[in-house]
């Protein structure tokens, strides 16, 4: 069943994409009272006062519901198959966040030539002094799209990759002796620890 999209859901999706949505129907010459809207970057930038429908039906001189259905059909019409619109995230940021025992660091890359894989191991030495080790493997890989930007965030274990540990890992969470909540908030060695020991 799909989610029924609302006017505040299509409007909140069309905030995350606003300067491809602004670009793409200007260049339609479609819903301009929206567009001259959405143009403005200072009816944005304050997340702590977001502005109600009604204030910004005043900005556009549409009525509420005029603006609600516009939006909803705006951001319907993003997806439709015959419309010329592509997505286009073409800054990226490379994110390498990586935790061994208690300790984690978090730091850009640039000039990969290619992007390793979940369960590569990695030799970055320059981390020795960190970690006191230089091996390391992907545990994890994570796309964000946000705006113009595709942010790759690499999740990064100390060691080497333990198949066997991933698939009890799988395990534990599809009989739930584990959550996501566990795998977010606590260390590898404390999952294992809770893991193992259910297993015993």
């Amino acid at each position: 069943m799909f989610e029924k999209i609302t006017p505040k859901s299509a409007l909140l999706c069309i905030k995350d994409i606003r300067s491809q949505v602004v670009s793409y129907y200007r260049t339609q010459n479609r819903y301009p009272e929206i567009v001259a809207f959405l143009s403005q970057a200072h009816h944005f930038k304050n997340s702590h006062e977001e502005l109600t429908f009604a204030d910004m039906a005043k900005i556009t001189g549409l009525s509420v519901g005029q603006l609600g259905k516009q939006f909803v059909k705006m951001y319907e019409e993003l997806f439709e198959e015959e419309a010329p619109f592509s997505f286009s995230f073409p800054e990226t940021e490379i994110i390498f966040n990586v935790t061994y025992l208690k300790k984690n660091i978090r730091f850009k890359m640039q000039g990969l030539e290619r992007l390793p894989m979940k369960g590569e191991q990695l030799h970055l030495f320059f981390l020795r002094a960190h970690f006191g080790i230089d091996l390391f493997y992907v545990a994890d890989i994570d796309h964000t799209f946000h705006k113009n930007k595709q942010c790759i965030l690499f999740t990064i274990h100390g060691g080497i990759y333990n198949a066997y540990w991933e698939y009890e890992k799988a395990k534990a969470l599809e009989q739930q002796t584990i959550d996501f909540i566990d795998l977010h908030c606590k260390y590898e060695f404390e999952v294992k620890e809770i893991v193992y020991k259910r297993n015993r």
